[in-house]
Order: C-alpha cells, then structure tokens, then sequence
C-alpha cells in the first residue's frame, strides 16, 4: 500500500492546470487595471490641453476684440467639448491700459 501511495501521481496534471489558470488570471487582472489607469489618465491630459487650448484661443480674441474701434471691456467665451462646457471671461483693467485680468478655468 506504501508502494502504491508513493507512485501515485492521479491528479498531478489537475493541480498543475488549475495553478496556471490562477496565475493567468492574476496576470491579466493586473494588465486590465494597469489599462484602465492610463486611459483615465490620457483622458484627464486631453481635458487639460483642451482647456489651455481654449483659453490661449480667448486671449487671442480678448486682443482682438480691443483692437476694435469700440472695444467692450468685458469678454466672455463659452464652449462646450466632450459634454464638459468651459466658460471663459476676460475683463479689461482700465486702471492700467493694455494689461488683462482672466478669470481661473
């Protein structure tokens, strides 16, 4: 009965099988959260170069807007990109000809 103990190797190839199926699914659990991370963070980059891009395109029509021969002082631009609107507002400062205050985004 030792004999017969010691040379029994039913349900090797099983363990075995089964451990590499865990290992696999460790692997691929890592590598999906791993992808969700970096697409959460390209699209918080995206959001963040929208939004620099829409406010060095109002400055550029704040600059414009007091070349005009009847400037307003107050100009605001509102976009929306993806669902999320960006509201843009830049006054003049007549104390001080020529410098602009902009409101944060």
């Amino acid at each position: 009965m030792v004999r017969r103990l010691r040379h029994n190797q039913d349900g090797v190839v099983f363990v075995t099988v089964l451990m590499v199926i865990i290992v696999m699914m460790v692997l691929a659990t890592s590598i999906t959260s791993m992808n969700v991370s970096q697409v959460k963070t390209a699209e918080s980059e995206v959001q963040r170069i929208q939004a620099e891009l829409l406010a060095a395109g109002t400055l550029a029509l704040t600059y414009t807007d007091q070349q005009a021969p009847t400037p307003t002082g107050v100009f605001t631009y509102q976009e929306s990109l993806d669902g999320i609107t960006y509201t843009m507002t830049s006054t003049m400062n007549t104390s001080n000809s020529g410098v602009f205050q902009t409101d944060d985004l």
